[in-house]
């Protein structure tokens, strides 16, 4: 640890990463002092909010071996920390792209880190030295241009920070820097991405930031300053991606060529702050020595004339653009320092009307203050409880029209809230905009949880309609209500339960906290907002740490509602994502008992989940999430075919990277319980994406498209396999994995957890009485279902799902029965019914709240049945917001820099799904397997299960491929961002 006065930050020890990166060697944790601020094993007192922070050079990081403390500041100077090793991929699969740009094992890599005794940053000198005994190049080239390695960051600020960088981006970099790219496309040497001069955050009560010392020719962007720009320095930052919490900037360049024993140093610092930009800007201007002005004052309340606290003030520099940003404090007090200029500020607070930007200006040496009033917000109260008379943790939607701006193709950024200054996005129903249909223009105000049917908040003022929910098993209140500035407005509401689930309990298996390194959401928040959904239980499934829900349980006192179970997600960069549950926790390690993911195999990580069994391996549930997800989902990393489930097909012309997908499928292992067949909002991922009936206009990509056909690259493979068809085709082999659905929740907000859910059958349906290991052992059953809104049970003669039906030979007749429930604000339409996976029958449904359907088959073979209910025609918003933005995927990031060199992982065109879209009912159950003979042994009506490692196969696998020339990028970066 590094501390004095006033900071702490803790640089990890060698081995393998305690938070989301590989290594060791890196900062784990920062924040300010705060009195008795000593924490133990049970965990710290302080405020950190900071994930992880590493060097890169190129696609390495420092494989740390040593770390040692070079001085611990007794004699008055700086302590120091230096950390020592060798290169170390991110991802195993990424081995030979380091090789061929980097050398092998042939670099020396050390980095200080250095606190003096007043100060509040880290100064941090990274030095890459050559000892691999001859000269050694530091540049690759591509179309006769030499393209010198960058060397950087990345930084995993977390998702409880908000990123802030100076100019058009302010807050908004999750857009603007792929407009950016996309407006300004660069040409190399240089790279595609946005230069800023110090990179911020804000946060609830600590911030913190990065910026360099200046390198003149060796600053990367400042050596391509003729493509960045006039405004590019000798210590500009190079923004290429921003990818969830994770932030990658290069700012140094050395030389083409390193002789013998050579080495080079690049030096930056990172800030810590009391929780807004200004702080961090402040320490920008101390340490570059710039010549600054104060800007000060307090923030009025227009009626009160009291200070309002926590309220944000942003500075735009002469150019309209965001420069700075203030936070208020108890007294509506800021204060900090600008350089010499004219400048305008802006207070922004979700709760207030918003007022438009005053000019301002800054002399060296002088002050100027401000006083500005603002008007408040209006106070709205509500009351919730249920039949009987309970109060009833409950949602509070606040859902408003907003004016006509122009039809379906304006975007709301840019008339219902600004990014760019901090605002708060408002969904939108995703309707087409009609001026004389308000309707048509419906928004979310706001949204709050209570955990015991009770809110008072501060809102906008304006005229609204307040939506009281709890989940899809309660009907749903409305009222329509007009609040005014400064007054306060009550509703009372009770709550009517009207979907029956005798016998089930309803759970989220994939929840996030701030213990997720891309998580805000507090655990007093999450465990309120579970509640307030209506689910039975919840598990805590954090990333690479294990999480307890119980004590906030206890807190709010939640127990009659509420089953909390101890899980993990563990959170992998080449195998994918993977749940584990119920497990024990373990006080005594800083991750709660994770453990290393990297260069392991899926079998070793799922053995190791199940060690960590609350109740034994024999009762752990091992659960595979998004498995096709692009980079984070386990079929698609371990490239497992679609149209098989077995080994992935030959690339064409690609022999070197069908070798590659060979040696990733031998990780493979089919020794899990739960497959996640429903994540989140993530639609494309859910059946396999077929080309629209009517197309889109060309460009196409692909020859002669045919409508209804499954969408695929040139090479044949499947562009988007869904995870119900994955399922179906693994059921076809015998295998019985129960099929479940999750949120995936990071937040609450746009990410309402429970929906998706999973409905468990476990005998009753009070979470009081009910304890995690029946719920396990329900999840072994088989008897679930999943539900987006509509509740759906299925039995096949009489038996429900999980069970196996006997016969007395073939042909057999079997009578399918489904019952469909749900509230009346849902509304459905057809009803679709499996066997071994192809659609047998659908049947269009009456919409009523409480129908059962009838029908009977003829089996000829042993087979499986699965009931599906959709309705396309009116989303659940605003109880569930649609999906407004794709995801950004680290593929993005890649495609990005590889961009300019010409190599492009798009293939498809205008075919490509449009993903944005408003969330929809859907369910799906398990399975009722038919067994026709009767005697006892169930025939899979598929093919063989798929090889896995350690199985027996007729041949080895082939050799891998010879190593592609260090010139040969395309294929380098083919490899490391995939085939498509």
């Amino acid at each position: 640890m590094l501390r004095n006065g006033r900071v702490r930050v803790i640089i990890q020890d060698k081995g393998f990463s305690r938070g989301f990166g590989v290594y060791g060697g890196g900062i784990i944790d920062a924040d300010l002092r705060r009195g008795a601020d000593v924490g133990n094993a049970k965990g710290g007192v302080g405020n950190d909010r900071f994930a992880e922070m590493f060097p890169v050079f190129f696609l390495q990081a420092v494989n740390a071996n040593r770390v040692e403390v070079a001085s611990d500041g007794s004699d008055g100077k700086p302590a120091r920390i230096v950390v020592r090793g060798g290169g170390g991929s991110f991802l195993s699969n990424v081995d030979l792209i380091n090789t061929a740009a980097l050398g092998n094992n042939e670099l020396a890599y050390q980095v200080e880190y250095s606190l003096g005794p007043d100060d509040r940053f880290v100064k941090m000198t990274s030095t890459l030295r050559n000892i691999s005994g001859a000269v050694r190049p530091l540049r690759t080239s591509f179309g006769g241009i030499n393209i010198s390695v960058p060397f950087g960051m990345v930084a995993l600020f977390g998702s409880s920070n908000k990123v802030f960088v100076p100019g058009n981006a302010g807050f908004d970099l999750r857009f603007v820097l792929p407009e950016t790219v996309k407006a300004n496309p660069v040409t190399l040497p240089a790279l595609p991405g946005l230069v800023t001069d110090f990179i911020a955050t804000k946060g609830e009560g600590v911030s913190y930031g990065v910026f360099a010392e200046p390198a003149g020719e060796n600053n990367f962007a400042y050596r391509n300053r003729d493509v960045y720009g006039p405004e590019t320095n000798e210590a500009s930052l190079e923004i290429p991606f921003f990818f969830s919490s994770f932030i990658g900037y290069y700012y140094g360049v050395g030389p083409d060529f390193l002789q013998q024993n050579e080495s080079f140093s690049f030096t930056q610092y990172f800030a810590i702050g009391k929780g807004d930009v200004a702080d961090i800007r402040d320490i920008y201007h101390q340490v570059r020595g710039i010549e600054t002005g104060k800007f000060s004052g307090r923030i009025r309340n227009a009626q009160t004339l009291r200070g309002v606290a926590n309220v944000s003030v942003i500075v735009y520099d002469s150019a309209g653009r965001p420069f700075n940003q203030h936070t208020t404090d108890e007294n509506g007090d800021f204060k900090g320092t600008l350089p010499p200029g004219d400048y305008s500020y802006q207070v922004v607070s979700d709760r207030m009307p918003m007022l438009p930007p005053e000019p301002f200006s800054i002399e060296a040496g002088k002050t100027t203050a401000i006083e500005p009033k603002v008007i408040p917000g209006a106070i709205l109260n509500v009351q919730i409880r249920d039949e009987k008379g309970r109060r009833v943790p409950a949602k509070v939607i606040v859902v408003g029209t907003h004016d006509y701006a122009g039809g379906e193709a304006v975007d709301p950024r840019t008339f219902l809230f600004n990014l760019s200054r901090g605002e708060r996005r408002r969904p939108v129903d995703q309707i087409p905009d009609l001026e004389d249909e308000p309707e048509t223009r419906r928004f979310v105000e706001a949204q709050f949880w209570t955990h015991n049917g009770s809110i008072g908040e501060e809102v906008r003022p304006g005229d609204y309609t307040i939506f009281v929910s709890r989940g899809m098993e309660y009907e749903l209140v409305t009222e329509d209500v007009t609040l005014e500035v400064g007054k306060v407005t009550t509703v009372d509401v009770v709550l009517r339960k009207s979907v029956r689930t005798d016998g089930y309990v309803s759970g989220d298996m994939h929840l996030h906290s701030m213990n997720s390194i891309d998580s805000g959401e507090s655990l007093r928040s999450r465990v309120t907002s579970v509640a307030a959904e209506g689910l039975d239980f919840a598990v805590a499934t954090d990333h690479n740490y294990i999480t307890d829900y119980a004590p906030y349980v206890t807190d709010l006192e939640l127990e009659q509602w509420l089953v909390p179970v101890v899980g993990l997600e563990m959170t992998t960069l080449e195998l994918g994502h993977f749940n584990g549950y119920p497990l024990k926790l373990d006080l005594a390690s800083g991750n709660r008992g994770s453990f290393a993911w990297f260069n392991r195999k899926a079998q070793d990580i799922f053995d190791d989940l199940r060690s960590l069994g609350k109740y034994g391996p024999a009762d752990t549930i091992v659960q595979v999430n998004h498995p096709r997800d692009n980079l984070l989902g386990y079929f698609t990393q371990l490239r497992v075919d679609a149209d098989t489930m077995d080994r992935p097909k030959p690339q064409p012309g690609s022999t070197f990277s069908s070798q590659i997908d060979a040696v990733r499928f031998e990780n493979l292992s089919l020794d899990f319980d739960n497959l996640e067949i429903l994540n989140g909002k993530r639609w494309e991922l859910l059946r396999t994406v077929r080309i629209p009936d009517v197309l889109p206009p060309p460009p196409y990509a692909i020859a002669d498209p045919q409508p209804g056909a499954i969408l695929r690259y040139g090479s044949g493979e499947i562009a988007y396999p869904g995870a119900v068809d994955d399922w179906f085709k693994l059921l076809n082999r015998g295998l019985r994995f129960t099929g479940i659905g999750d949120s995936d929740s990071h937040g609450s907000t746009y990410e309402e957890p429970g929906w998706p859910r999973s409905f468990v059958y476990v005998g009753k349906d009070d979470p009081f009485e009910v304890r995690d290991l029946e719920i396990v052992r329900g999840f072994k059953s088989h008897n679930v279902t999943v539900s987006q809104g509509p509740f759906v049970e299925l039995f096949v003669n009489g038996e429900p799902m999980g069970s196996q039906v006997a016969g007395g030979g073939a042909p057999r007749a079997i009578d399918v029965r489904v019952r469909v429930q749900k509230p009346s604000w849902i509304k459905i339409e057809y009803l679709s019914i499996y066997i071994n996976g192809e659609p047998v029958r659908r049947h269009a449904l009456n919409d009523v709240d409480d129908d059962t359907i009838e029908d009977s088959f003829i089996v000829d073979r042993d087979a499986y049945v699965v009931a599906e209910v959709t309705g396309q025609q009116t989303s659940l918003f605003p109880i569930v917001t649609g999906w407004e933005e794709p995801p950004l995927t680290l593929q993005d990031a890649v495609s990005g820099i590889a961009g300019p060199l010409g190599i492009t992982f798009d293939t498809l065109g205008n075919l490509q799904p449009v993903m944005p879209r408003p969330v929809y009912p859907y369910a799906i159950t398990n399975p009722v397997w038919v067994d026709v003979d009767g005697d006892g042994a169930w025939a899979a009506p598929g093919n063989p299960i798929p090889v896995a490692r350690g199985a027996a196969r007729d041949e080895p696998p082939p050799p891998p491929a010879p190593l592609p020339a260090p010139d040969d990028v395309r294929a380098l970066f083919k490899l490391f961002g995939g085939h498509h």
